[in-house]
């Protein structure tokens, strides 16, 4: 009981500067696919084939979060005791820059408990590659971490969670790659021709 009054009050310290942070990044990055839009019509690019895969990489990222997203975030809300797994304390999730085990979603309630549901993901810069687990989480899982809590610290005082290993859902996994992939199509297609339209001909000539 300790440990869930705990790693909930962790939680609630975070949250309003978790959802600045959410709020932020959301608004630096639907401006700069608004942006992309309209330069690449400015430019001349309507037709091309990168600018084709940019707009339809934008309409599948925002189907899959504001639309897809909504349908599957509760669908463990009626989750059954069996469906749970062992109980592993804490775990150390490691990562750099997005390279190594990261932790994607954030899903329904879980037995009633206000935890989140999130899976973690062999990822090559924050593109996710192969799931390795589902767990459900009684700490602060953000994207962000601020605390000074040893509940959420191992034995190395690396950041770690308390969590147990839950079953996997089909439909939260496509959520994690149609929202991911199509990003990074998006991110990947600019630099692209960024690279072959403008610096390659500034350099070579």
């Amino acid at each position: 009981m300790n440990l869930w009054k705990n790693t909930k009050r962790s939680g609630e310290r975070t949250e309003p500067l978790q959802f600045f942070w959410d709020v932020t990044t959301n608004i630096i990055g639907y401006s700069l696919i608004v942006a992309s839009i309209i330069l690449g019509l400015y430019l001349d690019y309507w037709g091309s084939t990168a600018y084709t895969l940019f707009c339809i990489s934008a309409v599948v990222y925002f189907f899959s979060k504001y639309y897809y997203y909504p349908h599957v975030a509760n669908d463990r809300s009626n989750t059954n005791q069996h469906e749970r797994k062992t109980f592993l304390a804490s775990t150390n999730f490691t990562s750099f820059l997005g390279n190594g085990e990261v932790l994607y979603g954030g899903f329904g309630d879980l037995f009633g408990e206000g935890g989140k549901i999130s899976y973690c993901f062999i990822s090559l810069c924050y593109i996710p590659l192969i799931p390795i687990g589902c767990y459900h989480f009684y700490g602060n899982r953000k994207m962000i971490q601020i605390t000074s809590d040893k509940i959420l610290k191992d034995s190395k005082e690396r950041d770690a969670y308390w969590l147990d290993r839950i079953t996997w859902n089909w439909k939260e996994i496509l959520y994690i790659y149609l929202k991911n992939w199509s990003f990074a199509v998006m991110v990947i297609t600019v630099i692209n021709t960024i690279m072959w339209d403008y610096v390659n001909p500034a350099i070579y000539g």
